[in-house]
């Protein structure tokens, strides 16, 4: 098997940059493989597209969520038959591919398609120097006040503490910040352990080391999942669009875009404590605290639901169509029209991954309601 074409194949749809053609070749033969043989491919390869890969995984098969990032190859005890789909997956793709055997998928109404979004980001460090981590080489990318920044080959930034010569004092602290476009997403591993996932058109601010500090705090818009280190005597603190969230240890969605009408926080692990100007609550899993005109609003919610982006999916209960499309709109990097005159505003109730075309999505709306869609370039007309 000619490893290396499947590993530049597979890696040019992870990252948006495949043609419809290879797009074509890997969307096909993902959902049309048969369990018939296990290729040999080097735990190098398969370690090197693992996050993104298992979010497939759990986007197509609805399988549990993992709180941790684990190498592909060590769930092969647990998820033996998901590791398996991933490799003959790969082996069929490569074989069609390379023969040229797989034809043209059309898009809605035989129009243009849009890819969907890849990890893509750009980190800015504090001394105003700007990365671009889709493009960065894998590895170091640059060490500030002791810590150690790496770009690792599933697509994730993280902070590595090394010995530091002394005690840094707040006013020393670096500030560093990771912007994801529209279209993007990343993941980030702070140096005490928290994990955040950036969504599209999203932001985060914070420190590059958290010494010196009574409390760990960043700066969120747009959205993020994060999942909280445990550290009592530092609480971690969330600041964004008006309100502050503080916990100790645990795992929550915020969603604070600036087109969204309010700020909604989902927790599905632990406990948080909401504060908008002198209005403050605490809510628990299964709940989500909206923030709407200085008010909080709580409510008993799916929270899987809340957070499907960071498991691959769009995932929809009685949602408007107007929000359903904003996402659409942040996802695929695309400019959504309303056709003149066009005021029904359905709900709508259904799911499908993130990593389909975004046709597949509009054809789904379409099946389940009278608004149908038109593909133009990057942008999408409603009617």
């Amino acid at each position: 098997m000619e490893e290396r074409k499947i590993e530049i194949l597979l890696n040019k749809y992870l990252q948006g940059t495949a043609t419809a053609k290879e797009r074509t070749a890997v969307e096909e033969w993902y959902l049309k493989f048969k369990e018939t043989e296990r290729p040999e491919i080097t735990d190098t390869f398969v370690e090197s597209s693992t996050d993104r890969i298992w979010q497939r995984l759990e986007a197509q098969f609805d399988l549990p969520e993992q709180t941790t990032t684990i190498p592909l190859h060590r769930r092969i005890s647990t998820w033996a038959a998901a590791a398996a789909i991933v490799l003959v997956a790969l082996a069929g793709l490569f074989y069609h591919y390379s023969n040229g055997s797989i034809a043209e998928r059309p898009g809605l109404a035989n129009q243009s398609d849009v890819a969907p979004g890849g990890n893509k980001a750009i980190l800015t460090l504090a001394n105003g120097k700007k990365i671009s981590l889709n493009d960065a080489e894998n590895g170091a990318l640059a060490q500030q006040a002791g810590i150690s920044i790496s770009k690792t080959a599933d697509g994730q930034l993280v902070y590595e503490p090394k010995a530091l010569d002394k005690e840094l004092s707040p006013k020393e602290i670096s500030y560093n910040t990771v912007e994801t476009p529209r279209g993007g997403q990343y993941q980030i591993s702070l140096p005490d352990g928290t994990k955040v996932r950036l969504n599209a058109a999203s932001s985060l601010s914070y420190p590059a080391t958290f010494a010196g500090q009574d409390q760990r705090m960043v700066q969120l818009t747009g959205e993020a999942y994060f999942e909280v280190a445990k550290d009592k005597q530092h609480p971690f603190t969330v600041k964004s669009k008006g309100q502050e969230i503080t916990v100790l240890g645990t795992h929550f969605n915020v969603n604070a875009y600036a087109d969204e009408p309010a700020v909604k926080t989902a927790l599905l692990e632990g406990s948080v404590k909401i504060s908008a100007g002198t209005v403050a609550v605490v809510i628990r899993p299964g709940q989500q605290a909206s923030l709407k005109n200085g008010n909080i609003n709580i409510e008993e919610v799916n929270t899987s639901v809340m957070a499907d982006w960071k498991a691959g999916k769009f995932r929809f209960k009685n949602e408007p169509l107007a929000s359903i499309l904003r996402r659409v709109s942040r996802w695929y990097d695309v400019e959504i029209v309303y056709s003149p005159g066009f005021k029904d505003m359905p709900t709508f109730t259904g799911s499908v991954s993130r990593f389909d075309n975004v046709s597949a999505v509009l054809k789904m709306l379409e099946e389940t309601s009278d608004v149908k869609f038109s593909i133009e370039g990057k942008t999408i007309k409603v009617q």
